[in-house]
């Protein structure tokens, strides 16, 4: 007799929650446009551009104006995220003028340019801080309202008459956007349980129906089966469903009620009625006077 066998799934419910990160950006890209002559053409590279402490990002009116483009890739900010605070860190090589200057830092929004860039890129800019920078040292400015999960350009300005000079690309102390954001765990959806096939019990009911000489109820030597005998099945499987079934003797008397799910049954001939438990395969015989 087969076994039983249930899988059984287990629902594991998690409770959404969210991961707070913080992550250090460095510009992808850095171009300072100088204002010649009222045209903005004449490039420096921070990369390149070489001060007495490392490469130097211009800002203001050191002989001409210039303006310093940042690029920053976001990207790996999912577009889910939610941003919690920004903050662009630069520090001050080169001291500034007398009184000091005043920095502001602003959303350019055309992020298509290169460092091979001359001309002052064409777009649209949106102020996000400002800060007067005195002496020597590091300096951050609040740019959070600018800030979205893809490429962005800020761009690095003074008033007129003020001057600065950061350390640039090429130094330890490079520009650094530091973002902190809310990633959210993505919500987990409960599996269903599962019962595995079930595998149904089968059994047999077989015997004979005899003639009972002795009528002693057992089959003796002698006692020959008894053919044509009509016999019914009756009862409910373990699933509750009716089982009914029916069949005659053959030539030596055998009866059999093959593939028959457990249950309780009866088993019933013009004489007799048998109840049966079915847990295993069962010989039910009859012995009959004649």
């Amino acid at each position: 007799m087969r076994k039983l066998i249930l899988g059984i799934a287990i629902v594991l419910f998690m409770i959404q929650s969210a991961i707070a990160t913080t992550t250090n950006f460095g510009p992808t890209d850095a171009v300072s446009i100088q204002n010649a002559n009222g045209n903005w053409q004449n490039k420096l590279d921070p990369l390149l551009v070489v001060h007495a402490t490392g490469s130097a990002i211009f800002v203001g009116s050191f002989t001409i104006d210039s303006k310093t483009f940042l690029k920053f890739d976001l990207t790996s900010i999912s577009a889910d995220a939610t941003i919690d605070d920004a903050q662009l860190t630069l520090s001050d090589s080169i001291a500034a003028g007398n009184g000091g200057a005043d920095v502001t830092i602003s959303l350019f929004d055309n992020n298509n340019w290169d460092q091979s860039t001359k001309n002052f890129p064409t777009g649209n800019s949106k102020l996000l801080s400002n800060k007067v920078v005195t002496n020597t040292g590091t300096y951050t400015w609040d740019v959070k309202q600018g800030i979205s999960k893809n490429i962005i350009t800020l761009i690095l300005e003074t008033a007129s008459n003020d001057a600065v000079g950061f350390s640039g690309l090429g130094t330890s102390n490079k520009p650094e956007l530091k973002i902190s954001y809310t990633e959210p765990i993505p919500p987990v959806t409960p599996t269903t349980p599962t019962v595995a096939p079930t595998t149904p019990h089968i059994g047999k009911i077989n015997g004979t129906v005899f003639k009972d000489i002795n009528n002693n109820g057992e089959k003796d030597k002698g006692e020959r089966g008894i053919s044509g005998i009509r016999i019914r099945l009756k009862g409910i499987d373990e699933n509750n469903k009716n089982i009914v079934m029916t069949t005659k003797t053959k030539k030596n008397g055998r009866y059999s009620f093959n593939n028959l799910p457990i249950g309780n049954y009866k088993i019933i001939t013009n004489r007799n009625v048998i109840t049966v438990d079915l847990n295993e395969d069962k010989v039910i015989n009859f012995g009959l006077k004649h």
